[in-house]
């Protein structure tokens, strides 16, 4: 009755089209759903003990659990993990990509494009300090702004990306390291 009370009245201020990995109401369920498995789990396994050598009972309600918990994980998990949060709110991994494979190292990368999720999305992989020997990512959300992240970042190379709501797709290299004194467009 309280697992029910805690779900009917918590989703219908958080109902977010599924249960969610962190809702509030599984924070307040835990204790009496420990509970109920761990009861449901000693009754299967005290119904029948045939009186010799390993209780088939408990073979029996390991079994079962071991077999709901895998079916649990494989049924909600994946679709968590492929469904809800691919691309999630227009984040994407690509900026991390593009950091691997044309090794940005320690650089200034300036995000063109809109506060979210363009720059969040890279903002996401900004190392704590940012004298370590990693990428700065910079909003460039105009031509001053960018002056002044280069400006204080002077022994960086910079690198400019183009967002997903100004390409339309992914993360798109607009200026390398290479082609000095290039002018970052944002009237595209």
């Amino acid at each position: 009755a309280a697992i029910i009370g805690i779900v009917g009245f918590l989703s219908l201020y958080w109902f977010s089209g599924g249960p969610d990995f962190g809702a509030r109401y599984w924070f307040l369920m835990i204790v009496p759903l420990a509970a109920l498995t761990a009861r449901g789990i000693e009754v299967a396994g005290s119904a029948d003990t045939r009186g010799a050598g390993f209780p088939v009972g408990t073979a029996r309600s390991l079994g079962v659990a071991a077999i709901l918990s895998a079916m649990s994980l494989v049924t909600f998990v994946p679709w968590r993990a492929t469904d809800k949060y691919h691309h999630y709110r227009g984040m994407r991994p690509d900026v991390r990509n593009l950091a691997t494979q044309l090794s940005f190292g320690r650089s200034l990368v300036l995000i063109e494009g809109k506060r979210h999720p363009d720059f969040a999305s890279a903002a996401a992989y900004e190392t704590p300090g940012l004298a370590a020997d990693a990428p700065v990512y910079a909003w460039a959300r105009s031509p001053q702004i960018a002056a002044e992240a280069t400006a204080a970042f002077p022994g960086r190379p910079v690198w400019v990306l183009a967002g997903p709501s100004i390409t339309g797709a992914g993360y798109q290299v607009i200026r390398r390291p290479e082609a000095p004194h290039a002018s970052v467009n944002l009237n595209r």
